[in-house]
């Protein structure tokens, strides 16, 4: 519930022309993918509420196992919480998780230098992962030309549609 998974490939083809004195000292081509998500789970938090907490009563540990608390997430995505307490102690835990905002990032997946003009990159059938996202995902590629002459540095970049994931 929590990943989302793409299977991707892609090519991207530069060519550098021009009139006039001035080469190119160097220029590179990058072709990579845009990955975001709307929503990400952040800190979980618990809250123990009962007698013992009010009373602010520090039970003996000779009698019984220490009072503790575990939460795990099942294989269905969820939360299980699970309450071990000193003996004649009542405690109800309560679970809380608060929700942040996700994030973008760019992920260049190949890159490669641009020669007589001319640059060609590609990308193989490869899985894009997103772990720890609630809500919609996108993914989208992008191709980054970069180029740096004696006149003057240049970036191109192109982005293509957005796909959900």
């Amino acid at each position: 519930m929590t990943r989302r998974v793409a299977v991707v490939s892609d090519e991207a083809y530069a060519a550098v022309s021009g009139i006039g004195s001035t080469r190119l000292k160097e220029a590179t081509l990058v072709l990579g993918y845009q990955v975001g998500y709307a929503i990400a789970p952040g800190p979980i938090q618990l809250q123990m509420q009962g007698l013992a907490m009010a009373l602010g009563v520090n039970p003996d540990p000779s009698k019984g196992d220490p009072s503790r608390i575990v939460v795990r997430p099942n294989r269905h995505g969820s939360l299980e919480a699970e309450a071990t307490v000193y003996p004649g102690i009542e405690l109800s835990p309560g679970i809380s998780e608060a929700l942040t905002t996700g994030a973008i990032a760019d992920v260049p997946l190949a890159r490669g230098p641009v020669r007589d003009g001319q640059a060609l990159v590609g990308i193989p059938p490869t899985d894009v992962e997103i772990d720890d996202c609630l809500g919609p995902a996108a993914i989208r590629s992008y191709a980054v030309l970069t180029t740096k002459s004696g006149l003057a540095d240049d970036t191109i970049a192109v982005y293509g549609d957005p796909a959900t994931i």
